[in-house]
């Protein structure tokens, strides 16, 4: 649908896939420096934990390998230029790779309801109270996964990592295909929201309790 709303307004519609975007004619390295700012980004919060073998996985007990969806978008200013190239890396999250009660257990997250906001809107505007507001850049990558729960996902393409193994029946040395380890929740993941509502409850709590302590 953003590729077709693109191109409905006269727009480049942004590329497919990653392969098509490094392929690009003249913003390859564009793209290229974008999608190594949204991985090494994950990278750094202690999202993506790298370099697992098959053999490595199975000591986790982890079965689960999947892959990474990958999002591309063209970002343009207010006067219709394009500003930015977006790339955004999610869980492919689906039924058909994650389920309930096998890779996660709960995903309900209490959010207010239209009722409950305007209620606050009300009190806020008759108490002549200040509001203020912020937002969390990547909130869901912020709250860590069970051990339990944990899941492997494949490198996108171009990002592929592979290591040298001896094996002993061949006696020769062979390339394994290397896994990543979600250890923070990722967006396109069922439990995220949950996971995310409770690390962010838990701070609250604990950070203005102790405030009140003090």
């Amino acid at each position: 649908s953003r590729r077709d709303k693109a191109v409905g307004v006269g727009q480049e519609a942004p590329p497919k896939s990653l392969l098509e975007a490094f392929n690009h004619p003249t913003r390859a390295v564009d793209w290229w420096n974008a999608a190594l700012e949204e991985f090494e980004g994950l990278t750094e919060m202690g999202v993506f934990d790298h370099d697992y073998t098959r053999a490595m996985l199975d000591e986790l007990d982890i079965t689960t390998i999947i892959p990474l969806a990958v999002v591309l978008d063209h970002k343009y200013g207010a006067a219709g230029l394009l500003d930015r190239l977006k790339v955004r890396m999610a869980v492919a999250g689906h039924k058909g790779n994650l389920r309930k009660g096998e890779h996660f257990d709960k995903t309900f997250a209490a959010t207010p309801n239209s009722n409950s906001m305007r209620l606050m809107q009300a009190l806020l505007v008759y108490h002549k109270w200040l509001r203020r507001s912020f937002d969390i850049k990547q909130a869901y990558c912020w709250a860590e996964i069970p051990e339990d729960e944990l899941i492997a996902v494949r490198y996108p393409k171009g990002f592929e990592r592979y290591v040298e193994e001896y094996n002993p029946k061949t006696n020769s040395y062979e390339w394994k295909e290397c896994f990543m380890v979600l250890r923070r929740s990722l967006y396109g993941h069922p439990a995220a929201s949950r996971r995310w509502s409770e690390t962010r409850d838990e701070f609250l709590l604990t950070h203005f309790n102790k405030l009140v302590v003090e």
